[in-house]
This record gives structure tokens, sequence and C-alpha cells, in this order.
């Protein structure tokens, strides 16, 4: 016999799904439609998750934000277009990239360059190659130029 299903259901399902990994709203909603959870459920789970603390949007962002820049040395500009897709307002996102600490941020582009640069083995191109990478992690240009001309990446790589 299967058991009915009614909002209690939906909001085990989505704690657990909560409990796993910090959650944004628009990820829970995501995952309420896709369990196609009817649309006058989908408010009272969210909020009953909100206020049981399973879902919430400061502690998502903080995580979101250490987590990418820490583990996979994201720059600020994919960080906040990613934020922006987990349903953060451009506000918030904005204001959660300011508290970022500028010289671990610095620090992180600065190693992520070092072993770029060491696993370049063409001489043409390598300062492009190099800019061209830390573009696709989403910094800044003027940050990598201004690491680049720190570091004095004047020489080819030595390969």
């Amino acid at each position: 016999m299967k058991k009915p299903i009614d909002e209690l259901f939906f909001l085990n399902k989505l704690s657990r799904f909560c409990a796993y990994q910090e959650r944004s709203e628009k990820e829970v909603r995501n995952k309420l439609n896709l369990l196609q959870c009817p649309e006058n459920w989908q408010l009272t789970v969210v909020e009953s998750l909100k206020q049981s603390d399973f879902l919430n949007e400061d502690r998502f962002i903080k995580a979101f934000v250490e987590g990418k820049q820490n583990m996979k040395s994201w720059g600020k500009q994919k960080i906040f277009h990613k934020l922006l897709e987990k349903g953060i307002s451009k506000s918030t996102a904005e204001n959660a990239l300011s508290h970022l600490e500028t010289v671990k941020y610095r620090n992180t582009l600065e190693k992520l360059l070092e072993k770029k640069w060491k696993l370049l083995n063409t001489k043409d191109m390598a300062m492009s190659k190099l800019i061209r990478f830390a573009l696709g992690k989403g910094y800044s240009f003027e940050d990598i130029q201004s690491v680049i001309n720190k570091l004095e990446y004047n020489k080819k790589p030595s390969r």
C-alpha cells in the first residue's frame, strides 16, 4: 500500500535535501517542482524549512562564496554570476563579494597563475593563455594584470 503524499512528505524530503548541503531558495523550489509538489503547498514547505533553519540564505551565500573561492579558485566575477543563477539578488551577491579578503583573494590568484605558468609547455602565446585561463576562472583583467606584473612573467616557460 502506497503512503499518501502530503505537505509533510515534501517537508521531510526537502529537509534531507537541505541537510546534505546548503541550498538556495531557488534550488529548493526547483526540487519541489521536480517532485511535482502542488504550488499551494510549496510556500508552506519553504516557510517551514526557513523556520526550522534548514534553509538560510545568508548561510548559503557564505558557504557558496567560500567554497568556490577556496576549493575551485574562482574569481569574483564567476562567483557573482553563479550566485545570480542560484536566485540571489544582485545587491546581495555584490555585498557578499565585497566581504572577500583582498589578501587571500590575491594569493589565490597568484598561486593559480604560478601553477598554470608551470604547466604551459609552448613558448608561443604563453601569456595570452595564462590571461585567458584566469579570465575563465572569473578574475578581472585588472587583477590578472597586476599579479602578472608583480610576479614578472616576462620570460617564457622553460620547456
